[in-house]
This record gives structure tokens, sequence and C-alpha cells, in this order.
């Protein structure tokens, strides 16, 4: 048992972390190649509203070591969606004075792009004048599988572009898109620390196989010598009545359902564990099958009123389901026990009292 309390101990830094939120994710922008493209695109060309210059478009090119004045400036504006002549879909085409450049942004996917139609639509239309074609793949891991085209990282592309970016409290630029760019520039970071996390825990899981699957067989057996307990002490306070009882899990923890009351009353046992705290509860749920009958505000006041000694709350799940509950903030296994026994009685004696025709 210490070997595994070791284990997961080392795990912990493997656990999913949530990323904190900003305004590309409350927009449902997420992993969009194509929103994020579109954001771009408007970021580098200087002469766009943002009224941040060419901040972005320096960083981009420092990040690519391509140094010049002709390296500042974009000829025209961004072209995106460019469709070649066979019908496929260039991410974004920068063009400079002596230059152009294909950048797919490859944010999800894998690289399986029709990469040689995209260098011959560059060389048919964007080489009029022998101008120097770049070909560059952006992506949170930035490397590049395809000779020709470079790879560049989101974390190169970010810093790049912060070391530039103003404060969001200097006055001399507008004040909206310098927020939006510093918003735009955490969201990729977010998506590049994701992808660093897949990457890393994929290769935790796939070298700790059979640790895990020993810890996954040794929560198999816990639950299902602790459901062996629970049953006994459910038949024990059934008072003689058909033990109905189903186990299962809900996101946080194992449960136990018990049916034995005709779908008038329903009882179910959980242990939440959003941390290595066991919190149990119970809950006595009125009208679990029959939602449409005895509907009424009397007949939960005889349910609040009936288990008011024994609840700690009581509330509505999904607009119907009408329940009162035990909860508490520690696992003591004879308390639960305890409970359980108590409230199973109630509940015979509610159904008994109160559900006869």
């Amino acid at each position: 048992m210490e070997t595994y309390e070791k284990f997961l101990e080392n795990a912990r830094e493997y656990f999913p972390k949530k990323p904190p939120k900003n305004l590309l994710t409350l927009m449902g922008v997420d992993h969009y190649e194509n929103q994020i493209t579109n954001l771009l695109s408007f970021f580098l060309f200087e002469e766009n509203e943002h009224g941040l210059g060419n901040i972005f478009l320096r960083a981009l090119m420092s990040a690519l070591d391509l140094d010049g004045d002709d390296y500042r400036t974009l000829l025209r504006k961004p072209k995106r969606e460019v469709v070649t002549e066979d019908g496929k879909r260039l991410d974004l085409i920068l063009e400079g004075h002596s230059w152009s450049m294909i950048i797919e942004n490859k944010i999800r996917h894998n690289q399986v792009n029709p990469f040689i139609s995209y260098e011959r639509y560059a060389v048919q239309n964007l080489q009029k004048n022998n101008e120097i074609l770049h070909y560059v793949i952006l992506s949170p891991a930035g490397w590049s599988e395809h000779a020709g085209w470079k790879g560049i990282s989101y974390p190169v592309f970010i810093k790049a572009v912060r070391r530039r970016l103003p404060a969001v409290n200097d006055q001399t630029y507008r004040q909206k898109w310098l927020i939006f760019a510093h918003e735009l520039l955490e969201h990729l970071e977010n998506i590049t620390w994701e992808h660093h996390m897949e990457n890393r825990n994929q290769k935790f899981v796939f070298n700790n196989l059979a640790d895990i699957r020993k810890i996954k067989n040794l929560q198999a057996e816990v639950v299902k010598l602790f459901t062996g307990e629970i049953s006994s002490v459910i038949s024990s306070a059934m008072e003689g009545r058909r033990k109905d009882v189903i186990s299962g899990y809900w996101p946080n923890g194992p449960r136990w359902d018990i049916k034995s009351w005709n779908g008038s009353l329903e009882v179910k046992i959980y242990f939440r564990s959003l941390t290595n705290t066991i919190k149990p509860q119970i809950r006595v749920y009125l009208d679990g099958k029959s939602k449409a009958e005895n509907r009424t505000e009397e007949r939960r006041e005889i349910f609040i009123k009936h288990f008011s000694d024994w609840m700690t709350e009581r509330g509505v799940k999904e607009k119907e389901n009408f329940y009162v509950s035990w909860k508490s903030d520690i696992y003591e296994k004879e308390l639960l026990f305890n409970k359980l026994q108590e409230c199973i009685k109630l509940t015979n004696y509610f159904y008994d009292t109160y559900n006869k025709p």
C-alpha cells in the first residue's frame, strides 16, 4: 500500500488543471484554427485599426530569424483561405516588397496538408519578380516534418510579441485592441500549455500502464468490498422489504441507488471526492418516477417535516425531483451507516403512511 501511496503522490503533478479563462474561451473560440488565424491576420497588418503598428509582424519575423527593414512592413493585407488551382486552401499569406510567406496554423490537427500543392501555388502566383518564398508552420510544439517548411512554436512567437507589446496602462495605444491582443496571447499560451500537458501526460500514462492498472484494480476491489458492507446495512434496515440496490458512479465518486418503494421514493448514497477528502451524502427523492402524481405543496411539507431531524438540506434536482439530504464534510463509516439506517427507516415509515391508496 505504501508503494501505491508514493505512486499517487508523484502522479498528482500530471492531473489535469484548468487554465485561466479569457475573452476567447468565453466566446467559444477555443482551438478553432480559422478564428485564431483570423485574429493573427488582423494583428499582423499594421494598417488595421488595432493601433499597435507592426508589433506582431516584427515579432513573427524575429522568431523566424528574418531581419532587415524589408521584413517590417507588409505590401498589402494578409490573405486568408486562398484556394489553389486544385481546390486546396492556404491558411494565411503574407506579402512584402521582396518576399512572400505562406503560414499554416496547426493547433490541433496533424501536418497532413497538401504542401506540394501550396508550394506550386506560391511559385506560380507569388514569385512574380523572383521574390523570396518562405514556408512556415505555426504550432504549439513548433516543429515541421516537411522539408523547406520552417516550424515556429507559439511560446517563441508569444515571447517575441510580449517583449514588444506595451502594458495595458500605456495610454498611447488604443486600449480595446491592446487588451484584446493580451487576451489573444494568453489564449495561445493556454493552447500551448494544454498541448504540452497532453503530450507529457500521455507519456506518463504509457510509461506507467501497469501501475495504473493495479491502482484501478485496487479501487474496484475496495468499492466491491464496501458495496457488500453497505448492502448488509441496507438489508438490516429494510424491515423485510425487497432490497433493490444499484451501484454505479457519478462524476466525482461511487454511488448506490436504493429503489425499493415502487417509484414513490428513492434513496441515493454518494461519495463526493473533488479532493482526496471524501464527503458522503445521502439523498431521499420524493416521487422519483411518478413525477406527475402527488405534486402538492402539502405533500412536500409533510415530507420535509418527516425528515427534519435527520436532514441537513433540501433542494430540487433538475427542476422536478424534490429531495432532502444529509451530508458530512468528513467520512466516518460508522456515522454514515447509522445515518443510512435511520434514513431507510424514515423512508419506510413515510411510504407506509403517506402512499396508501
